[in-house]
């Protein structure tokens, strides 16, 4: 039978084959639902082994023609439709991802993987940043009154630059003599905003989908630009590019205004162990044994600059504050003159400085409305804008200067982007690497190294050890000193590979005996009679990972699985961030209705959470995670007030009597469940919390 030896098939690992003969089998049948369930559970479970393989060699074609024959047999098979929906998104192919997703949870509305899956592709579709702009009421306040200022003065032919939902649309629209052109190139924003503007009965608004920079001549006229489309480096998004097209083929009369009318950004030097602890590698005497001391090991640069709340942060500010533009929006000229900046081009900024250390450059600005309205994103400003934070420009090195020291800063713009660097290059005395931030969080993470150096003491030796972390820190240890121990690990990226590779060279540990391998090799062990597996359940987003180490094909094998067990902690919490950053509220907005639309595309969940200032409304409850379970835990109130939120962290446990928490580790953030609507509640009130896993994935609820 076919069934049957494709079965034997996927016990022997020829996987190619099982596949085959099962869908011979699903062939031979009138309809392919009338195979049994084990069968067709065993087909699933084939197909999703196919695709991880598929994905590892990044063979796209037999990939997604491997799924869609599955789904073509069955297509109510909710888990191919979801993992083939998962892999167009992590492909970037949005749109169609969407619908498979979307299919998934309406085959199966409870299938968790689905939900997660489709919950963060919608935070792709409309990150959070919109919501925390949208709830800011002093920046939507004064767009507000700078819009009735200017319309006040005679001007009603306004042209909106990335109108996203179209807010400031509205605004302007209040007036019935004006008339709107509201350009935005997002398609589901400028789907949202049709249904917005219908909504709120507005007739003079006309909404085009397009990247402002694409028209070619102004399609109506236009004696007002205005745009929010301003990120914390002030232009980075391509903001002065959108309004010099913007000048030069949209504006049609020569008595004009754009809001904002000007801007200004600042430079100055900061201290702070806190945010170098997320580019550098600060020594640690736990991780000296590894001869780190003599390494310069910062993060590499995937952007050009990093986004902090300074006023949140521990920082000491180095130098004084100077202006590096002062930018008239409505210059055409000078706008100009910084967007054709090449790489030979720059400007110089002097910063006096105090005696210590620098160790990066912190920059703001202030957006001039019209000449009475001003918003600043200024961390000292009490009275600034909260949905912006201020940019971080981190220096190859840390800087030694002295009082009075004038410290030099080459600004240059490129490619729209403002870069900020030192004018006088210090070199290091160190050899230099450059790793990924998950690398350097990890190691810097001193309660965390400390954990698995204590941890690898009571080992017997293993003659095989998979370090799936992301410094394979256990791996090294052993490798020293076990002599017969050899070590598997894999790293996503070249620079990871390189810095590893010379600690082994400068520890004298042979390659053969430590294997680096790129992600997509797919680990197979040989006959080890003792083989320890060290994953990583925890994700640095404060999310799980449940099914973390678990591998069929090493069911046979001598393992010792670590961690041992993983207990998640929860605990009731009201937070107001939680409000302000994945619900729009209506009345943040002066009157316009939103909300209905921007939050179906608020989630239940905030990975990725470095500070969160909640209230308590309980102690923990606890949790062991296991493999498709749902539990339920009650816990008692301990104060009058609203919940909203489920606040968790994790514990893993090692060994039996050795456990670390990931509460006050630097290296994993913290995440927490929302509830759909804040809940009142009062002291020694009995709250039931429940506790989902499917797949890989966690989710709590109160109940």
């Amino acid at each position: 039978m076919a069934s049957r030896k494709a079965k034997q098939y996927c016990a022997e690992g020829k996987y190619v084959e099982a596949y085959e003969n099962f869908v011979n089998y699903f062939e031979s049948l009138e309809d392919a639902y009338q195979a049994s369930e084990p069968v067709q559970k065993a087909f699933t479970k084939l197909v999703c082994k196919i695709g991880t393989i598929l994905e590892h060699t990044e063979n796209i074609e037999e990939l997604i023609k491997c799924y869609l024959q599955a789904i073509n047999l069955f297509p109510d098979n909710y888990v191919a439709v979801n993992n083939l929906g998962g892999y167009m998104f992590r492909l970037g192919e949005v749109d169609i991802a969407n619908r498979y997703l979307e299919l998934a949870v309406k085959i199966n509305p409870g299938y968790l993987p689905a939900e997660k899956n489709l919950m963060h592709l919608r935070w792709q579709q409309i990150p959070r940043w919109h919501f925390r702009m949208l709830n800011d009421k002093v920046r939507n306040e004064a767009y507000y009154k700078a819009i009735n200022e200017v319309i006040g003065q005679g001007y009603c032919h306004i042209t909106d630059l990335g109108s996203g939902c179209g807010l400031l649309s509205l605004y302007a629209s209040r007036h019935p003599q004006v008339r709107v052109l509201a350009i935005e190139d997002n398609k589901l924003l400028f789907n949202m905003s049709q249904e917005i503007l219908m909504d709120n009965n507005v007739m003079n608004v006309s909404p085009v989908n397009y990247y402002s920079t694409d028209i070619l001549e102004s399609p109506d006229k236009c004696n007002v630009i205005m745009t929010e489309t301003f990120d914390v480096a002030l232009f980075g998004e391509r903001a002065l590019e959108s309004l010099f097209h913007a000048l030069t083929i949209l504006r049609t009369e020569e008595n004009f205004k754009v809001i904002p009318s000007t801007a200004k950004l600042y430079v100055t030097g900061i201290n702070s162990e806190e945010l170098a602890s997320k580019y550098w590698y600060i020594p640690s005497e736990t991780l000296k044994f590894l001869q780190l001391h003599s390494l310069c090991i910062r993060q590499y640069d995937s952007e050009t600059y990093e986004a902090e709340h300074l006023s949140d942060a521990a920082i000491t500010y180095m130098t004084d504050t100077q202006e590096v533009f002062d930018i008239n929006l409505a210059d055409r000229e000078q706008l100009y003159r910084i967007l054709a900046d090449t790489e030979t081009a720059y400007y110089l900024v002097s910063l006096k400085c105090k005696k210590g250390i620098i160790h990066a450059l912190a920059v703001w600005f202030d957006l001039n409305l019209t000449e009475n309205i001003t918003l600043t994103s200024n961390p000292q400003d009490p009275n600034r804008v909260k949905c912006w934070e201020q940019a971080i420009f981190y220096l190859d090195h840390p800087v030694y200067v002295n009082e009075g020291e004038i410290l030099n800063i080459r600004v240059q713009v490129d490619d729209c982007q403002p870069k900020f660097s030192l004018e006088d290059k210090r070199v290091g005395q160190h050899k230099c690497f450059q790793v990924s931030k998950d690398m350097i969080s990890f190691m810097n993470d001193e309660s965390l190294v400390q954990a698995i150096v204590r941890m690898s003491e009571p080992f017997y030796e293993p003659d095989l050890v998979v370090d799936s972390n992301i410094f394979p820190l256990l791996g090294f240890i052993l490798a020293m000193n076990i002599e017969g121990c050899r070590v598997w690990h894999t790293v996503k990226n070249n620079k990871d590979m390189e810095f590893l590779q010379h600690l082994l060279k400068i520890n004298n540990i042979p390659q053969q005996k430590f294997a680096i391998h790129k992600s997509q090799e797919v680990f197979s062990p040989g006959p080890e009679q003792y083989f320890v597996n060290f994953c990583d359940p925890v994700k640095v987003d404060g999310s799980v990972d449940v099914l973390c180490g678990e591998d069929d094909e090493v069911d046979e094998i001598m393992v010792l699985k670590l961690p041992e067990g993983v207990v998640v902690k929860v605990q009731l919490i009201y937070s107001e961030y939680i409000e302000y950053c994945n619900k729009v509220n209506d009345d943040n907005l002066l009157g316009v209705k939103i909300a209905k639309y921007m939050n179906l595309y608020s989630g239940y969940e905030h990975p990725n959470l470095e500070k969160l200032d909640f209230i308590e409304y309980s102690t923990p409850v606890y949790f062991m995670i296991s493999e498709d379970a749902e539990e339920t835990e009650e816990v008692q109130v301990t104060r009058d007030g609203l919940v909203n939120g489920l606040y968790f962290w994790y514990e893993l446990q090692y060994f039996d009597d050795y456990s670390f928490s990931t509460l006050n580790s630097s290296h994993y953030k913290k995440s927490c469940f929302f509830l759909n609507e804040p809940k009142k509640v009062k002291s020694g009130d009995i709250c039931i919390i429940k506790m989902k896993t499917e797949g890989h994935d966690m989710k709590l609820t109160l109940e």
